[in-house]
């Protein structure tokens, strides 16, 4: 955000470039189920691929948050104010879309766990534990999205008044921010990991 802010300028815009763009990358909370060899039930194939497809909706969205982010940087540095502000806004709209989207694949994974029934007793253990950190994952996503939504909202301001005094206000946004990308990290792995070792256990 280099015309966002006076001071820190270029450490400032790298970080928030990365963290948006680079959040969700890679993160899909639950892997397409086309494909899948005997020993799974279709019910369970197709509410994994349900909730597949809307993981792969919040990735996108995600993305265009980004590209969003960065078009307001570049106008901001043209001087274009009012363009800037337009697309805060544009990238605020597709975070909460993101957001509602999230919503949506909560229900889907109580699908999910309800098609675990199908399982043997072993595997229907490990599929709980891989799902029940898939809603950790998705609550703490929930999460993100309100904190990425106040760092916006507060980067209009500053666009909008052109005041200098953001200092505390902005980094302590950005902090929040950073803090649930970490946590949102851990959970993947963990959540990748499980769902590995619940894979094998009905494929075996």
């Amino acid at each position: 955000m280099q015309a966002f802010l006076e001071r820190n300028r270029t450490a400032v815009t790298a970080s928030v470039l990365a963290l948006i763009g680079g959040t969700l990358i890679g993160w899909v909370v639950v892997t397409s189920g086309s494909g899948l060899s005997a020993g799974y039930p279709l019910g369970f194939v197709s509410a994994r691929n349900s909730a597949a497809a809307t993981s792969q909706e919040i990735v996108r969205l995600t993305g265009e948050t980004s590209v969003a982010l960065k078009h307001a940087n570049e106008f901001d540095l043209a001087g274009d104010r009012t363009r800037s502000l337009h697309a805060l806004d544009e990238a605020r709209d597709l975070n909460a879309r993101a957001a509602r989207e999230a919503q949506k694949l909560s229900a889907e994974l109580t699908g999910l766990t309800m098609s675990l029934d199908g399982f043997d007793q072993e595997s229907r253990r490990l599929g709980y534990e891989a799902v029940a950190t898939a809603f950790w994952l998705v609550g703490e996503f929930g999460n993100y999205t309100g904190y990425v939504d106040a760092f916006l909202a507060k980067l209009s301001e500053v666009v909008a008044s052109r005041s200098p005094n953001y200092g505390a206000e902005v980094r302590a946004a950005l902090g929040l921010v950073n803090t649930s990308v970490a946590r949102i990290n851990s959970l993947n792995a963990q959540f990748r990991d499980r769902m590995a070792i619940f894979d094998r256990a009905v494929t075996r």
